[in-house]
């Protein structure tokens, strides 16, 4: 295995910059690099949705049963789900839970955040002393300001290129996307560890469906053998890309990590892109714990 930090030096230098956290729970021991850095988070926010609709199910303010009709006009743009759907479906709010997190489905989440509302998400952040995390609006609002941050003259063009930025150079506004430290998505995911983020039925929940998120070009892809277990959440808004959660080890050993990646090139594919953001994840593991 070649020298970690070098790792995560080359990977800075050839793909993005890198941002990371890593923190051993059942021992000491940590790694960091810009982990104080406030940064883009794109769909990660989602598990503080999903914290403040399983904490509602579990306290009873909200329904697992309940059902819903959703149509073209609650789709919300961007990735895949029920926005592909050519009719009305009637669903249920456990199970957009589960499209939220584990397809990380946009109008699903957009649905359950206006059941829970924006200033619930930045009360149970500040009760988590997660200082950086800000949620600026639902998926609605992070693509419609990416589009305009990156200079497309309307939605439907910034839909058309996928919200790719047109340079190198454009980039997210920070104070108009949705973002937080490394440090403080490592912090909620210690806190989810120890049942602490929410209600623990909640935080059970969460972690749950965690668990069965589709994407694995990431974390799956850095620790892909059956003596890691992986609850964790992606975000991809380009140029940033990264995943958090947690990483138990059949031995025991249990890690929060965050890494986030800020790629130098538009044009780069994205499955390089992600095969690097694996390749520090397993880097930053491996200066704590014995990765092999």
């Amino acid at each position: 295995m070649s020298n970690p930090s070098e790792t995560i030096e080359r990977v800075s230098q050839e793909m993005g910059t890198c941002f990371v956290s890593c923190r051993r729970l059942d021992s000491p021991g940590s790694f960091a690099v810009r982990d104080r850095d406030v940064v883009p988070i794109a769909s990660m926010y989602k598990v503080l949705v999903a914290l403040e609709v399983a904490d509602a199910f579990a306290s009873g303010a909200l329904l697992p049963s309940a059902r819903v009709t959703v149509g073209a006009e609650q789709h919300s743009v961007g990735g895949l789900g029920m926005n592909e759907f050519a009719h009305p479906v009637e669903i249920s709010l456990v199970d957009l839970l589960y499209l939220s997190l584990a397809w990380s489905d946009n109008t699903a989440s957009d649905l359950l955040l206006s059941y829970v509302g924006l200033d619930a998400l930045h009360a149970r952040a500040r009760a988590l002393e997660l200082e950086t995390m800000q949620v600026v609006g639902g998926c609605r609002t992070l693509l419609r300001n990416a589009g305009e941050d990156f200079g497309y003259l309307t939605e439907t063009a910034a839909a058309a290129a996928d919200w790719d930025p047109p340079t190198d150079t454009a980039d997210l506004k920070l104070n108009r996307t949705t973002r937080a430290s490394m440090a403080d998505l490592v912090q909620l995911g210690s806190l989810l560890a120890s049942e602490q983020a929410a209600q623990p039925d909640a935080c059970r929940v969460v972690s749950d469906l965690m668990t069965r998120q589709i994407s694995k070009s990431r974390f799956a892809a850095a620790f892909p053998d059956d003596s890691w277990t992986r609850i964790s959440k992606t975000g991809t808004l380009a140029p940033w890309r990264g995943e958090f959660g947690l990483l138990t080890r059949n031995d025991g050993a249990q890690l929060a990590l965050a890494v986030v990646l800020r790629q130098h090139h538009a044009a780069t594919p994205d499955a390089i892109v992600d095969q690097a953001i694996a390749d520090v994840a397993r880097s930053a593991v491996a200066v704590i714990v014995d990765n092999d």
